[in-house]
């Protein structure tokens, strides 16, 4: 199975090439890296051609700004890194029949339970901050993406 990953020279994307380099679904070749300059979030053609280039199967979607006070002090590139850039990455990936794992954060939730659990998938998610706001973002517009291509 061709698996590439986004973010690849990141922290999370470096420790998920790790990772698939040793499964044995990956096969001979290993997990895809995709990173910069090839696949850039902040050039809205970059999740295309890398698809075009590079065929894989599975797309998992670790990149992202984590900058947390950064999205804080410009909240409009967070959202085209964190939501449009994911945008633009779902579209190519449904309309390939590739299928698409998004990389998620706490961010999404404003961390204010009280009851001592932690949040479940199926809890409301309530970002407390525009970083928050921008992956939760970014996660709707794939589920669109994957939900018009039926």
């Amino acid at each position: 199975m061709r698996v590439a990953v986004t973010g690849a020279g990141g922290r999370l994307g470096r420790a998920l090439i790790a990772a698939l380099r040793d499964a044995p679904f990956t096969g001979p070749a290993g997990p895809q890296a995709w990173s910069r300059p090839d696949y850039d979030i902040d050039d809205p053609e970059a999740a295309a051609r890398c698809i075009r280039m590079t065929a894989p199967e599975v797309v998992v979607h670790a990149a992202a700004w984590t900058d947390v006070d950064g999205c804080a002090r410009e909240p409009e590139r967070a959202m085209r890194r964190n939501a449009m850039a994911v945008a633009e990455l779902a579209e190519a990936c449904a309309r390939a029949g590739i299928d698409l794992v998004v990389v998620s954060t706490n961010e999404v939730f404003d961390g204010r339970r009280t009851d001592g659990r932690g949040y479940a998938p199926d809890d409301r998610p309530l970002p407390g901050n525009p970083y928050g706001a921008s992956k939760l973002a970014g996660e709707t517009a794939a589920q669109a993406a994957f939900l018009r291509r039926g």
